[in-house]
């Protein structure tokens, strides 16, 4: 949990709501923490989670000032590798969810919970997602992709004739809806261009869908997800602050949705899910425009707070958060 990506304080909040549900009777625990150096820190010493105070800022002191018996490691120079019969992965965006660690831990021979190195990598990236799209027939909204030589006025002059505004900026490899705007006029959007270019090797621009948000867990040998609607209350769109602060956002688990929209939703985010080579469990986001469904992108590790989206559709066909949880393990360790 933690990590070295923007998501930091989002990944922390889901691993410390996974240790404090794991089922006791099944499962030991032991945080792994990751400081946004990438310094790793864990305990030899077990602690019953369930029965002792622990919160998001516990986890931010630790990282701050390390208990003298932890070990600390700053990867991947180890003295000693953290060992369990297989690592519950909390991590977000960069580092966490791009396939780096999977691939470093399929290197270690050790096991982990979710998607492996490939599947986790085309999620990520936001470009190849939308071409494996294309490529089956998944729809999803016309964009164009731009790196610093090919982001001429006359190129841009045809996407926004093409696109019309408002006009969808994005970081191949933003997660949390970081690295998105939204432009509303060519100067605007040549600004956001040239800005997101100093940070980003490529930028995504995507027409914007004026419609209704949803999304859509799947599970793999478990029953089909209620997709979840989603309504920005005092935000353009589902950005960070709506979906992290409170208040911003409602979210209806089912959602306002048609039985044949619902059966489409359901229907993609298993394609999504499959195309993309991912493994245990996703989640697809959707925007609804009359009768058209477009996806926007899949999330190989999505959030895991005890409200996140995944455990709200899992609760609602009679899946709590802790066998959630266990299901995630179980079928990770058969893969």
């Amino acid at each position: 949990m933690g990590g070295v990506s923007p998501e930091h304080d989002v990944s922390l909040h889901s691993g410390s709501v996974m240790l404090q549900n794991l089922d006791a009777t099944r499962y030991r625990g032991f945080p792994l923490i990751i400081s946004k150096q990438n310094t790793w820190l864990w305990p030899d010493t077990y602690l019953d989670w369930e029965h002792t105070p622990f919160s998001f800022e516990m986890l931010q002191d630790i990282i701050v000032n390390p208990p003298k018996d932890w070990h600390q490691a700053n990867f991947p120079d180890f003295n000693k590798f953290p060992h369990c019969d297989i690592f519950l992965l909390a991590l977000h965006g960069v580092g966490g969810e791009d396939g780096l660690l999977q691939g470093f831990f399929d290197l270690c021979g050790q096991r982990y919970t979710g998607s492996g190195c490939l599947g986790s990598a085309l999620a990520m990236d936001k470009i190849m997602t939308k071409k494996m799209y294309q490529q089956w027939d998944i729809p999803t909204p016309p964009f164009a992709v731009f790196n610093k030589e090919t982001l001429l006025i006359k190129q841009l002059e045809q996407v926004i004739a093409k696109f019309g505004f408002p006009l969808v900026i994005k970081d191949p490899l933003g997660g949390s809806s970081l690295g998105v705007e939204v432009a509303s006029s060519k100067e605007d959007c040549l600004n956001t261009c040239e800005t997101m270019l100093t940070s980003c090797k490529e930028i995504l621009l995507e027409k914007f869908i004026q419609g209704k948000e949803g999304t859509c867990g799947y599970i793999q040998n478990f029953k089909e997800l209620p997709p979840t609607e989603i309504i920005p209350l005092h935000d353009g769109f589902f950005n960070y602050e709506a979906k992290y602060l409170a208040n911003r956002t409602k979210e209806l688990t089912p959602g306002n949705f048609t039985t044949t929209q619902v059966a489409q939703m359901q229907e993609l985010a298993q394609k999504c899910h499959t195309v993309l080579k991912l493994s245990i469990y996703s989640r697809t986001d959707f925007l609804i425009q009359d009768n058209d469904i477009f996806v926007l992108e899949t999330n190989s590790l999505p959030g895991f707070t005890a409200t996140s989206l995944l455990p709200q559709q899992a609760r609602a066909v009679g899946l709590d958060y802790s066998a959630l949880l266990s299901k995630i393990i179980d079928e990770s360790l058969q893969k």
